[in-house]
């Protein structure tokens, strides 16, 4: 068992580990790791910290309203967050200031997520720029972070004299390969508008989250995973590392899906709590 974890396991997982996109899976993720931590605490406290008559004075109160509030409002932008720190992470890898790309990888984003209309204007549903924009935000943010420091690398750019301030040569130079992102994203979200196909983040969500989610999502699967983690430390490397690379998408949308569930759940009580009153 020891020669075959050393021979056959221990190189297909340091493959994993030093591999640039889970790197920048990683890296990226872990960026909005305080909007995490930080909205989850405002999602305890916004439930009573599971108390019954603590929730429903909180509710009374109005406070849950303004707890809910800052969790959407920290939470809820994982996805967005992780769009730009994935590529951000990508393209610093490859020696080229990951900023710019970054900031491009945020507007692709939005570029590919559908709006809603209202009264005041169009708008995008937060649902995509929480924890369900994850699967797109890791496939722009690998794409786009690789292709912009393709651009830089291969010096496709715009130069500025040496006498221009940095910050406004860098700029410049994120112009050209910026606007081929933007627009090529822009293409392929008017191609599945246009032919009535799914948004990028229905197709990500099917392509990415439907196989991990076999793992991911049932007992049998999380002991599998497990196992493989367990593996991975017995020859000496950072089991818990390598596998959260590939399932903390998975999970952290599984979170996100908890959370609108719960979210849902206590309003609909709340409507059938005052409804009984009101007929009483």
């Amino acid at each position: 068992m020891n020669k075959f974890l050393n021979e056959k396991l221990m190189p297909v997982a340091a493959k994993i580990g030093s591999n640039k996109g889970m790197i920048a899976i990683r890296d990226g993720i872990t960026l909005a790791m305080p909007l995490i931590i930080i909205g989850s605490l405002l999602m305890i406290i916004a439930t009573g910290f599971a108390i019954p008559s603590l929730e429903a004075w909180l509710n009374d109160a109005g406070i849950a309203a303004y707890l809910w509030k800052g969790s959407d409002s920290s939470f809820g932008l994982i996805g967005l967050v992780a769009s730009f720190g994935i590529a951000y992470s990508m393209t610093k890898q490859y020696g080229v200031d990951g900023v710019p790309s970054g900031i491009v990888s945020l507007s692709t984003f939005i570029v590919v997520t559908p709006f809603v209309t209202g009264e005041a204007g169009n708008g995008m549903p937060t649902t995509y720029m929480a924890a369900q924009g994850l699967f797109v935000a890791i496939i722009l943010g690998l794409i786009n972070g690789w292709v912009y420091q393709w651009f830089i690398n291969h010096n496709i750019q715009i130069k500025m004299p040496e006498s221009v301030p940095p910050a406004v040569s860098k700029s410049f130079s994120a112009i050209l390969p910026g606007a081929a992102l933007i627009v090529g994203w822009l293409i392929v979200y008017g191609i599945l508008d246009a032919f009535k196909l799914p948004n990028m983040h229905m197709l990500a969500k099917t392509i990415l989250g439907t196989p991990l989610g076999l793992l991911g999502n049932n007992l049998i699967g999380v002991v599998i995973l497990v196992m493989c983690c367990s593996g991975l430390w017995f020859v000496g490397l950072h089991g818990g590392n390598i596998v959260n690379k590939i399932m903390e998408p998975i999970w952290l949308a599984n979170l996100g899906e908890n959370t609108e569930a719960f979210k849902a759940m206590t309003v609909g009580f709340r409507r059938h709590t005052g409804s009984l009153l009101s007929s009483c």
